[in-house]
């Protein structure tokens, strides 16, 4: 919304140094807002008995949260991105996979040769949850996810 007014006041003011100092001003202070309120993640409240924790990974370049648990050669990995305004998606399949809703998301699962994913978004971010686990495991483990009160660093 700010950015279309922006365009509009340049549309009749005059570009001129200042103009474009003050768009640069305003176009960091929207990025540093988005920033923030977008690097909150989510984690599973509760991690499968025997599982800890693998590794932790943060690209802030292209705003993706990864975190791994591990239970000898079994895995469990979360994957989280950030989707922005113009590019968000509302998982829907066709029939032949069925849609899942669950804790606000609508995604849908898949499996590939023994290892489960769960695809979710909800129009801010898109999650993956996957490992040697059966959809209704996955989707469970998915009910209990919840976005922390920390910002990702």
């Amino acid at each position: 919304m700010l950015l279309h007014i922006i365009k509009f006041l340049l549309n009749i003011i005059p570009i001129c140094a200042e103009t474009i100092k003050l768009i640069d001003s305003i176009n960091e202070v929207i990025y540093l807002q988005f920033l923030y309120v977008f690097s909150y993640r989510y984690f599973l409240a509760e991690i499968p008995e025997g599982y800890s924790l693998k590794s932790e990974e943060f690209e802030e370049g292209f705003q993706r949260y990864m975190i791994s648990y591990s239970k000898g050669k079994d895995m469990l990995i979360l994957k989280q991105t950030w989707q922005e305004d113009k590019f968000q998606e509302r998982l829907t399949l066709d029939e032949d996979l069925k849609n899942i809703e669950v804790n606000g998301f609508t995604g849908y699962y898949s499996e590939d040769d023994g290892i489960g994913s769960l695809v979710l978004s909800n129009g801010v971010y898109k999650l993956v949850l996957g490992g040697t686990f059966a959809k209704d495991e996955l989707v469970e483990m998915a009910g209990k996810l919840q976005l922390s009160d920390k910002t990702v660093e």
